[in-house]
């Protein structure tokens, strides 16, 4: 089944109740998924629960993708985007709740100082790119990565078509990622 359906064939299969195609679609998309929650959390076991939760949803609600929207891969990475933030609350309210007794038993993963000091001048070079793009392009940016926005509601929000949203960040990206390569930053992305 896996090589015969596409994505959204899938879907629509798992929406009916086809768990023969939910096992296809984690077969075609589950180290996507777990990448990406790795490369979020920095855990191997954080990630590997984002991945299960992302097919547990899927399954639960494989009924609510619209193929108008997006991409199936991007579907499930907003999924595995918005597990990773619930996962990061539970676990700050939890830490919240125990008090401190709970910070003496945790392994310490402070960042290192040169660590520090290459996100610090990453930050720097990140403003330095985004204060260069077109006012249209930083805004759909700044909504999706640092307000949480997806593409469907800034279209809503600012009356874009939602391929003018997705142009524009492709466009941006695109000019994020050779800005930085230009100064020397390896970045990951697709060509």
């Amino acid at each position: 089944m896996n090589g015969e359906l596409s994505d959204d064939m899938l879907l629509a299969a798992i929406a009916r109740g086809q768990r023969e195609a939910l096992e296809a679609l984690y077969d075609r998309f589950e180290r996507l998924v777990y990448s990406f929650a790795y490369r979020v959390t920095g855990d191997v076991s954080h990630a590997e629960e984002i991945v299960q939760d992302v097919f547990v949803k899927v399954w639960r609600q494989a009924h609510a993708y619209n193929p108008a929207l997006g991409k199936v891969s991007t579907w499930l990475l907003t999924i595995a985007r918005r597990s990773a933030i619930d996962l990061h609350r539970r676990e700050r309210r939890q830490q919240h709740e125990s008090g401190d007794e709970l910070f003496s038993v945790l392994p310490d993963h402070a960042p290192t100082p040169d660590r520090v000091a290459e996100q610090r001048d990453l930050r720097s070079r990140l403003r330095q790119a985004l204060a260069k793009l077109p006012e249209e392009q930083r805004q759909v940016v700044e909504w999706m990565y640092f307000q949480g926005y997806t593409q469907n509601e800034i279209a809503e929000r600012l009356g874009w078509s939602l391929g003018t949203v997705k142009s524009r960040a492709r466009l941006a990206m695109q000019k994020l990622r050779d800005e930085l390569q230009s100064v020397g930053w390896e970045v990951e992305g697709r060509g």
